[in-house]
């Protein structure tokens, strides 16, 4: 009983167990080997969302901030022909700013839009300083990381980055829950 082998080796999901003399448990082990390399890879599973959860946002955030959903904005934003305004005023003309980009991407599935839209924006919204020149801002936002700007001179064209995105999200439901 001296000669008894034990071999247990667990591949990919698979696993070999054997005992016995070292010739019948080489033997058992190469059939292992080649069953293992004549069937197909197995994929590992894919995790699908509950069929509830239809917009990510709407789930509770991973870091603890406030949960967003689209759906709400007609509550602090209004679309008039292209021009999308504010109905609630956040603390910075730059957090405005850039809930007009938002209000361009969602009410009007608009990615890029321009300046002259925007000033239009704030004018309409009110509460602000007269700002007769929007680009300076929208330019530094850009230097910032929060904007992607686009073009040359008047042709400008602005759109969120993705840390922008979570950022106006971010800010469009601190306002929201002002608004509720």
């Amino acid at each position: 009983m001296d000669n008894i082998y034990r071999l247990k080796i667990q591949h990919h999901g698979s696993l070999f167990e054997a005992e016995g003399d070292k010739e019948t448990v080489n033997e058992q082990f190469r059939a292992f080997q080649e069953m293992i390399r004549m069937s197909p890879p197995v994929a590992p599973p894919v995790q699908t969302l509950p069929a509830e959860t239809k917009n990510p946002t709407d789930a509770t955030a991973p870091n603890n901030s406030v949960p967003f959903n689209e759906q709400l904005l007609d509550k602090i934003m209004r679309l008039e022909a292209k021009v999308v305004s504010l109905t609630v005023r956040p603390k910075t003309v730059q957090d405005a700013l850039l809930l007009l980009v938002y209000g361009q991407k969602i009410l009007r599935q608009n990615e890029l839009c321009s300046g002259g839209v925007l000033l239009a924006g704030l004018v309409n919204t009110g509460g602000y300083s007269p700002i007769d020149r929007v680009d300076r801002l929208l330019h530094n936002m850009g230097l910032a990381g929060d904007l992607i700007v686009t073009g040359e001179h008047r042709a400008k064209k602005y759109r969120l980055s993705n840390s922008g995105l979570a950022k106006v999200r971010q800010i469009a439901a601190e306002l929201l829950a002002t608004v509720a």
